[in-house]
């Protein structure tokens, strides 16, 4: 898109946001000299916005939508987005997936309708006509609530906690978390969990009548973690919040090196039921290129001894997207991954972050095909339902591969909790340690507040006591 021409603030910011998704998700990297122009006119009775498509001062198209005088600025904008969807996709012939939604968590959306006590054809029909969704997004988030409904909603004295460990052996090339490249016998790992407890002793005093409901250990990659380590972590814990009913004790053992025998016999002493074993492929040639030192034997070597230790659940992450991989390679990593039968699968469309060395170091790497990574999504979301998975939960970030999504599968009964509820935003999650998001959710008005630790992890060192009084 070379001009955008509109007086409207709120309609340029809405007009953009399609624009950026259309230009990301184009099938071919022509630049069109083309001129979008969005105005409204106005009479006694209604509010009609137009938007006009034009190249070299030529109309291409027009359309235009009416709405009631006094509209809100959330219709405006809904209206606006359409007009330029519409534009676009017969432009650049391309239909989205996600039609006008932009944001991280569409299933929040159709929560939503379901309060208003709204219908299963109710809710398609806003769907695909307010919003443009694809049929099959639409069935896919329709599946996701009625998978994810296992649990319930959250008891209002209830919170989870989620731990950061911002530490990995070695960057990943797609990577922009704020994590530090370390090896597992390191002071600086020592004097990081000295913080991350003080964190966890000073803010316990507001959530004396709360009970925990589920832990995450993320980052990053915990399994840097040593046993004394964790150990001492679990026992701040265990010494200053209320486990008494905790359902769910994650964590993310991540990479398939970092698993050993004393790691999950520690985890399994201290009470946690789910981990996590993140292949992300299985190809030899893109794990060399993304920074992964492991290969497929590996994988099933961690594999074999997590079930030795018969935690309740393995979830396995895998990526579509990945750099020069086909439908063929990404298949590979799909089957191979189903035959070790771990209870959850997260298929993560790849999103190129700004901070990522792919990102700035762009000229050196080949991403598939916009109609490649759509091919790899829909070939994971039919043979993982052909093999009794469900989809569970489901969020979208921006930049993603193909305007697509990232898909939790469960085994029936494998649903993980911690993701249901960070998805919902129905609870507080205490976060800790360095770059961790804290949701602050009151029950009473319905809404959530959020707070993320600074990144910097010296810094956080050093200001530890401003983020335990954030959480007071």
């Amino acid at each position: 898109m070379s001009k955008l021409v509109t007086e409207n603030e709120v309609l340029k910011q809405a007009a953009l946001e399609i624009i950026r998704v259309f230009e990301a998700s184009k099938l071919d990297n022509s630049v069109k000299n083309l001129t979008l122009e969005i105005k409204q006119e106005q009479d006694e009775n209604s509010l009609r916005l137009i938007a006009i498509l034009s190249a070299d001062k030529e109309v291409k198209q027009s359309l235009s939508e009416e709405l009631v005088l006094g509209a809100s600025k959330k219709m405006l904008k809904q209206a606006t987005k359409r007009l330029v969807y519409q534009l676009l996709s017969a432009e650049y012939k391309l239909i989205l997936p996600w039609g006008i939604l932009v944001g991280v968590r569409p299933t929040k959306l159709v929560d939503s309708f379901i309060a208003q006590g709204m219908t299963k054809a109710e809710i398609e029909k806003v769907l695909s006509e307010d919003y443009l969704l694809r049929r099959d997004k639409i069935k896919a988030l329709l599946q996701v609530l009625d998978n994810s409904a296992c649990f319930g909603r959250a008891a209002s004295n209830s919170i989870s906690i989620y731990i950061n460990i911002p530490f990995c052996p070695s960057r990943c090339l797609y990577c922009s978390f704020a994590a530090e490249v370390v090896q597992q016998k390191n002071n600086r790992i020592d004097t990081y969990v000295d913080a991350l407890i003080k964190e966890l002793e000073l803010s316990a005093s507001a959530y004396k009548d709360y009970f925990v409901e589920s832990i995450y250990f993320g980052g990053g990659t915990p399994s840097v973690l040593n046993a004394e380590q964790i150990e001492r972590i679990w026992q701040t814990l265990k010494t200053n919040y209320n486990l008494s009913n905790l359902k769910e004790f994650s964590f993310e053992a991540g990479r398939p090196k970092t698993i050993n025998a004393s790691l999950l016999e520690k985890l399994k002493s201290i009470g946690v039921n789910r981990i996590s074993i993140n292949p992300q492929s299985v190809n030899s040639k893109t794990l060399e290129l993304i920074g992964r030192s492991h290969n497929q034997n590996d994988i099933e070597k961690a594999f074999d001894l997590a079930r030795a230790f018969q935690f309740d659940a393995i979830n396995a992450d895998i990526i579509a997207g990945l750099y020069g991989e086909t439908l063929s390679d990404f298949e590979k990593t799909l089957n191979s991954v189903i035959a070790l039968n771990p209870e959850n699968i997260t298929v993560h469309s790849l999103s190129t972050k700004s901070k990522s060395d792919f990102v700035t170091k762009k000229a050196r790497y080949r991403l598939p095909a916009v109609a490649t990574v759509a091919e790899q999504i829909a070939s994971a979301e039919r043979v993982l339902t052909k093999n009794y998975y469900l989809p569970y939960y489901l969020y979208r970030q921006k930049k993603i591969a193909a305007n697509l999504e990232n898909v939790g599968y469960s085994l029936s009964g494998h649903q993980c909790l911690y993701n249901i509820r960070i998805i919902q935003e129905k609870q507080t999650i205490l976060a800790f340690g360095a770059s961790a998001s804290n949701k602050f959710y009151n029950a009473e008005t319905d809404k959530l507040n959020n707070f993320i630790n600074i990144k910097n992890i010296d810094l956080y060192i050093e200001r530890v006591g401003e983020m335990a009084e954030k959480k007071l």
